[in-house]
């Protein structure tokens, strides 16, 4: 499924050249550029901040201090992406599972605890957002991955979903091939079952390792939208 649409089921898509190669271009382990934010701007970030309830549904989102957009679902964390503030256009835009940019217009209402996020109606639970997966790989994995330039993953894009605590979707993004699906079974000891294909997986320092029969393949965690 896409981000977004909860009852999509996954499919193959056509190539998509311009978001694959300007996914890997952005490749790089190096930190985001630091925020340029107007005043209007960087209030809506300060309301924006915290864990959001979608109502009459499971779905959980939470909007950190340093850009992440986590999603949960029925308590476990589903996607993770980064998300950025469209300047004076009241809009907050991130990437979805297949690096296509989502741009919700965003609105306050009830001292700021309840939130018009597009056509989603959500409210706030918690202004907290202390979030710590240091000690969680199942939770590291999740998110966008891009190959890096010059090497054996060049011009590749990796998006990984939960979709049940121990179950995982794998979508693989070659330029001028389209995407490929893969489900996997993941243990907290960093091993992966593609079916009869075993992978050892690590993330260190925001870079996705995936090791099969001695190949090695590292993909940097994607931490912009444009």
């Amino acid at each position: 499924m896409q981000i977004g649409d909860q009852t999509a089921k996954f499919k193959r898509e056509s190539a998509d050249t311009t978001n694959t190669s300007a996914a890997n271009s952005a490749a790089t382990s190096a930190p985001a550029a630091a925020e340029t934010l107007s005043e209007s701007a960087k209030a809506l970030k300060n309301k924006l901040i915290g864990t959001w309830l979608i109502n009459s549904s499971p779905i959980k989102y939470v909007f950190t201090a340093d850009n992440r957009v986590l999603i949960y679902s029925d308590g476990h964390l589903q996607f993770a992406a980064h998300y950025q503030i469209k300047d004076d256009k009241v809009k907050v835009e991130w990437l979805n599972n297949f690096f296509k940019k989502i741009s919700m217009k965003t609105s306050f209402g009830n001292d700021d605890s309840a939130m018009n996020f597009g056509s989603i109606r959500m409210k706030l639970e918690s202004r907290e957002t202390n979030v710590d997966f240091s000690d969680s790989l199942p939770d590291r994995i999740v998110g966008l991955w891009v190959g890096i330039p010059g090497t054996n993953t060049d011009m590749r894009t990796i998006s990984v979903l939960r979709d049940a605590p121990n179950n995982y979707s794998w979508s693989l993004g070659r330029q001028r091939k389209g995407w490929f699906h893969y489900k996997f079974e993941f243990s907290a000891d960093g091993t992966a079952k593609f079916g009869a294909t075993i992978r050892k997986l690590t993330v260190e320092d925001d870079v996705l390792t995936s090791e099969e029969n001695g190949e090695i393949e590292n993909y940097p965690r994607l931490k912009t939208v444009d």
